[in-house]
């Protein structure tokens, strides 16, 4: 039986998780009211420290006395149990986060930027952390050929699973993903040949592959904050990349639309420098219809 995750606890859950350490003496109605009140769910119990949980359980006592003494042993090593079995066997990707979190962290930020070259890394290097957003049974030949061809499309799919219990962040990704898919759809069709675009494409998934396998080294000797650092901006510049994608969008579709409303004579198509006389002063707008002629 799939152990189910400690992110998904409830505040019920966590009594009767933290009943089973052993804590003295145990008060099951006023425990319960007190974890409810502060809403510990399975969340907040692995982000706060045995201490913490137990000032929220007896307010009052004395942390120097033997009891409570004796109970901050137990918790802390029930709370060091449940870590060690999360880093084992991590059953979704928030769990994979809080046991490798520079890991994690790179992931993110490379399924933000460059989600084609991460999903290969993670093929390579990070299995575990692939299967647990796309499920035990791997990628299936469509999941595979979207992200071969539409990357950002195929992270949209499954940003729910990168970003856990963050709807806002996750709301903003899917929204950014989809607004550089419709870009590169547009771009692409606006490009030379098919193969012209898959070696410029293959060329960028070798670079961002090298940068992934270098930023794995440099960020095992770093800070945490410069880890969060790392993630928040790499989030930030995806969120960035598709705001100027929608304004390539908005452009794109206009030229296709003049092209097709308004078609050249002895031509197939109008030429789009043509509509930068719509934004010239009337004389000069003229005086330019009066030259072509």
């Amino acid at each position: 039986v799939k152990r189910q995750g400690v992110d998904d606890w409830t505040t019920s859950q966590v009594v009767l998780w933290l009943r089973k350490q052993g804590i003295s003496p145990w008060n099951q109605e006023v425990y319960s009211d007190r974890v409810e009140e502060h809403g510990l769910d399975g969340q907040l119990l692995l982000a706060h420290r045995a201490k913490d949980i137990l000032a929220v359980l007896e307010p009052d006592q004395d942390p120097s006395s033997p009891i409570a003494q004796q109970n901050l042993q137990r918790l802390e090593a029930g709370l060091g149990a449940l870590l060690q079995s999360i880093k084992e066997s991590p059953v979704d990707f928030w769990e994979f986060r809080l046991a490798h979190r520079r890991s994690a962290a790179l992931l993110q930020a490379g399924l933000s930027l460059a989600p084609r070259a991460t999903v290969f890394y993670m093929l390579i290097n990070e299995r575990e952390a692939l299967f647990l957003i796309v499920g035990p049974q791997g990628l299936s030949l469509l999941a595979f050929l979207t992200l071969l061809l539409f990357p950002h499309l195929a992270v949209a799919f499954h940003i729910w699973h990168v970003t856990p219990h963050a709807p806002l962040l996750a709301w903003s990704l899917l929204c950014a993903h989809l607004l550089s898919f419709f870009a590169a759809l547009l771009s692409t069709r606006a490009s030379g040949s098919l193969s012209q675009v898959a070696w410029g494409a293959v060329k960028v998934d070798l670079g961002a592959m090298a940068a992934l396998h270098a930023s794995r080294f440099l960020l095992h000797y770093c800070p945490w904050w410069v880890v969060d650092c790392v993630l928040f901006a790499s989030l930030a510049l995806q969120v960035c990349l598709a705001m100027i994608s929608s304004v390539t969008c908005r452009q794109k579709l206009e030229e296709l639309a003049l092209r097709v409303l308004y078609p050249a004579r002895g031509r197939r198509f109008y030429k789009p420098s043509l509509r930068a006389d719509k934004h010239k002063p009337l004389g000069l707008a003229s005086k330019s219809k009066a030259a072509r002629r």
